[in-house]
C-alpha cells in the first residue's frame, strides 16, 4: 500500500470515528474516551447511556461483508482484554456508574 493510500485509509478511519461518535451523542450516548491505547492495541470509542457501558470499535469499509470480515478478524478475547484494561485504568469509573443510577 502506498503511502497516500495509507493517509487515505487513516483520514477514513477518523471520519467514521467522528461519524460514529455523533450517532451516538444524539442517542443519549455519553463518549467518555476516544482512541484509548494500551499495549495491546487500541479501542476506538468508550461510551455510557445509563448503567451501560460500551467498547466500541469502528471499521469504515466499502461494503457491509467486508466490514464484517474486518471485525472477524479482530480477536474477541483481545477486545475484551482492551476493555479491561480501560475500566482498571480509569479511577473514576465507579463515579460514572453511580451518577446513572
Amino acid at each position: 500500500m502506498s503511502l497516500a493510500a495509507r493517509r487515505r485509509a487513516f483520514r477514513r478511519g477518523h471520519v467514521a470515528e467522528f461519524l460514529c461518535l455523533w450517532h451516538l451523542r444524539l442517542r443519549g450516548w455519553r463518549i467518555l474516551a476516544r482512541r484509548f491505547k494500551v499495549k495491546s492495541g487500541e479501542i476506538d470509542l468508550i461510551a455510557r447511556k445509563g448503567r451501560v457501558l460500551a467498547a466500541i470499535e469502528v471499521k469504515a469499509r466499502d461494503s457491509f461483508s467486508a466490514a464484517r470480515e474486518a471485525i472477524r478478524r479482530i480477536s474477541a478475547s483481545a477486545s475484551r482484554g482492551r476493555s479491561i484494561t480501560f475500566w482498571c485504568t480509569v479511577r473514576s469509573c465507579s463515579d460514572w456508574m453511580r451518577a446513572s443510577t
